[in-house]
């Protein structure tokens, strides 16, 4: 028997105290305080109300037309904001650090370094130099791989010099977010000599 806060529990009658829309905002607010992100106290909201509902047949975190109480509501809002402006901004890979992530991957590499790990590299100089987003070169799925849209071997081609030395790539990109029609562009990757040169990395 469930009424009125009383619920029955192993054959005795307890009392269980129904949460006030100040509760609540307490609860969310100490959650919040431990880090907890926005999208988990809505789920710790969801959590309260369905214990509610179980055992008195009440939600005590919504009002009649279905929508949360306004406090709790507020406070929630107010989280989710303050969140949002202090997320952390992802920076751009630069130079410096890519250098550092190349070294990264090759450290520890016996010798000649294999093709998957000469191919990677290539793909990260390629993005950084070319200020590419991954989706117009890469592909999200091994098993999902588009020749139309995703970056092939033939898509790269390159001008030598006398000696039969890389001096210029040329990178077909076939689909970009502002190329909606894959009319395709041709971009052009120079070489600047030295041992981080990007085109002699797509070379090798």
């Amino acid at each position: 028997m469930e009424t009125n806060g009383l619920v029955e529990r192993e054959g005795r009658t307890v009392w269980m105290p129904l949460a006030t829309d100040l509760d609540l905002a307490f609860f969310v607010t100490w959650r919040h305080g431990r880090g907890v992100r926005a999208g988990t106290l809505r789920s710790d909201i969801s959590a309260v109300a369905w214990h509610y509902k179980l055992h008195l047949d009440r939600d005590p975190t919504k009002q009649e037309d279905g929508t949360l109480v306004p406090r709790l509501k507020r406070v929630l809002r107010g989280i989710a904001r303050d969140q949002a402006a202090t997320r952390r901004v992802r920076k751009p890979i630069t130079v410096p650090l890519l250098h550092e992530i190349e070294d990264g991957l090759t450290r520890g590499q016996p010798g000649e370094r294999s093709h998957d790990l000469k191919a990677l590299v290539a793909a990260l100089y390629l993005g950084v130099f070319l200020l590419l987003r991954a989706s117009e070169f890469t592909t999200k799925k091994v098993n999902a791989f588009r020749p139309s849209v995703e970056l092939l071997r033939r898509d790269v081609t390159f001008a030598l010099d006398s000696q039969g030395r890389p001096i210029r790539a040329d990178v077909l990109i076939k689909a970009a977010k502002e190329d909606r029609r894959r009319h395709t562009q041709t971009v052009e990757l120079h070489a600047v000599g030295g041992d981080r040169c990007p085109v002699a990395r797509l070379w090798a």
